[in-house]
């Protein structure tokens, strides 16, 4: 029988996988004796019923355990190394809170000052058009920013504009201040 030779190489690459797969399984398998039950010998299970109720309750008695000396006699201060952990990093992150803030809010300074410097350079073009070129322009625009160009234009000039875009069609018109 012939075999191509991706074949070849897929047939052996499966063969060395289980090889690998049975080893790791007979080095890495846990001992009998160390798998748990799911009942710990340290607990007694205890089934009392209720004649009255038909029903069965569970109770679980711990047995006593004696707690190593060394665990008793400080555990102050693992939750105080805990607690100053917690703080540093919660201080952390405070830090980090703030820096985030100041850097939107620089972030949002910005953007308005440069919707502001935009808003100013179109409203000084629009003044330098005439009226009717100016109001084509304005009337693709949204209800706040062709406020905001209106008032930056002069005030003449902003009314002569208006009164184009109620021409033309603009249905919500601006007041001037």
């Amino acid at each position: 029988m012939t075999s191509k030779p991706a074949t070849i190489v897929i047939l052996t690459m499966f063969g060395s996988f289980a090889i690998i797969l049975a080893t790791m399984i007979i080095l890495f398998r846990p001992d009998p004796i160390q798998i748990r039950s799911a009942n710990p010998p340290s607990e007694k299970l205890v089934m009392k019923k209720n004649p009255v109720s038909r029903t069965s309750q569970t109770i679980i008695e711990p047995s006593e355990k004696k707690v190593p000396q060394h665990q008793l006699k400080n555990p102050s201060s693992k939750v105080s190394s805990i607690n100053a952990r917690l703080q540093r990093k919660l201080e952390q992150e405070h830090r980090e809170i703030t820096l985030l803030k100041i850097t939107l809010e620089n972030r949002l300074k910005n953007k308005i000052a440069l919707r502001t410097r935009k808003l100013t350079q179109f409203a000084r073009q629009c003044e330098n058009l005439e009226p009717g070129e100016a109001a084509q322009l304005l009337l693709e625009l949204d209800d706040e920013t062709l406020a905001d160009v209106l008032q930056r234009i002069n005030r003449n000039r902003a009314l002569s504009i208006l009164i184009l875009l109620k021409q033309l069609g603009r249905k919500k018109i601006p007041e001037i201040q």
